[in-house]
């Protein structure tokens, strides 16, 4: 709002020096309703979306501006007049006018859509919601409920254009008839989603062809993940119930990020990331983690670059991995980043090894202090 005062008056001020208001009826100087359309949607752009829709019953003028706004930001609040407590609105009375809004904005599109909303129970209202948002384009799309809701995969592959997609607080279910690919899709973001049935996470690998990034945070699976495709960046934090993680994906050369008790690397030959370029750690603090057991993942990763973990101050007093074991040069390996370090011998063991391995190290930080991550992408 402040964004747009700021430009109006700008606007204003400009106007005022090219032409004479002095002799201009007071109801004749609306200057700003003679922009052209594109700087009009632009103003509306940074106003919410609630307040864009409000515009249209400024005059005739304005009436239809709101439609051709690209970016839609929704809340289940902003469609029910009775305000923000989720158990006074109607779900139903919710979805019905999300439905009439998508379906008023036909012939224009949306890039980027985001609705937020407690469970809207009306299944099949929903799924005519999405049909309508695949119509209209969206690339970008943002899912967050309030109270878990079933979302069926099939109608992400509804959606041709969609890039970008981000679920919270979920069941995600497999429709077994579907046969529809998403070949544009290239992030997929999963939080705290729990997946009811083996082969739903399969089902959007194997019809998701272009994915490229994928993160899943506080999500519940069954005893075994698997992951594959043509992924290139995967991110996986404080998931339940995995005990084994199966990877496929031959392709993940940038980047893999976990968030573990340790047990994803102890125990296990993995030979999934020998073109991986960069490796995030973050070890559970609630765990005491041997870190020279993570010697074995390291040495089958003979291309990485970029190593960082964060210790989180996970102190190892028990039995040691040999401290006389072969050190497999790593030629590759330039940066290292090691924080939450206390200075114990396990850690000292594990940065020795670190620094005889990496022949080509250039830089080396070693931090006392954990990583906090307390904002978006700090």
């Amino acid at each position: 709002m402040i964004c747009c005062t700021i430009l109006g008056v700008a606007l204003f001020a400009i106007f005022r020096q090219n032409y004479r208001l002095d002799n201009v009826p007071e109801n004749n100087k609306d200057f700003i309703s003679k922009l052209p359309d594109d700087i009009l949607v632009s103003i509306l752009l940074r106003t919410s979306t609630k307040d864009s829709i409000r515009s249209c019953v400024l005059s005739k003028r304005w009436r239809d501006l709101y439609k051709f706004v690209p970016s839609v930001n929704l809340r289940c609040t902003d469609l029910d007049k009775r305000g923000g407590d989720h158990d006074a609105h109607s779900s139903y009375l919710v979805t019905n006018r999300l439905r009439n809004y998508l379906l008023l904005r036909s012939g224009s599109k949306i890039r980027s859509f985001s609705f937020r909303c407690c469970e809207p129970r009306s299944s099949d209202r929903f799924e005519s919601c999405v049909h309508s948002l695949a119509r209209l384009g969206v690339e970008e799309l943002v899912l967050h409920f309030s109270l878990p809701f079933r979302f069926s995969c099939h109608l992400l592959f509804e959606m041709q254009s969609l890039k970008y997609f981000h679920l919270k607080w979920c069941y995600l279910i497999r429709n077994w008839k579907s046969q529809k690919y998403c070949n544009s899709l290239q992030t997929l973001e999963l939080t705290s989603v729990t997946v009811l049935y083996y082969g739903a996470l399969d089902c959007i690998f194997s019809n998701c062809l272009s994915l490229e990034s994928l993160k899943i945070e506080e999500c519940t699976f069954y005893d075994k993940l698997w992951i594959s495709g043509s992924l290139k960046s995967l991110q996986i934090k404080a998931c339940k119930g995995v005990k084994e993680i199966e990877m496929d994906a031959p392709n993940l050369l940038k980047s893999l990020s976990v968030y573990t008790e340790g047990d994803f690397f102890q125990g296990k030959e993995i030979y999934a990331f020998r073109n991986l370029r960069r490796l995030d750690f973050s070890l559970c603090y609630r765990s005491r983690i041997d870190l020279l057991s993570m010697i074995p993942f390291l040495e089958n990763c003979p291309l990485l670059q970029e190593f960082h973990v964060d210790a989180n101050s996970v102190g190892y007093s028990g039995e040691q991995v040999r401290k006389d074991r072969a050190v497999v040069l790593h030629k590759e390996l330039q940066r290292v980043e090691i924080t939450g370090f206390e200075g114990t011998e396990n850690e000292m063991e594990f940065a020795s090894y670190i620094v005889k391995s990496a022949v080509a190290l250039e830089k080396m930080h070693i931090f006392r202090c954990g990583k906090r991550y307390i904002g978006l992408n700090t």
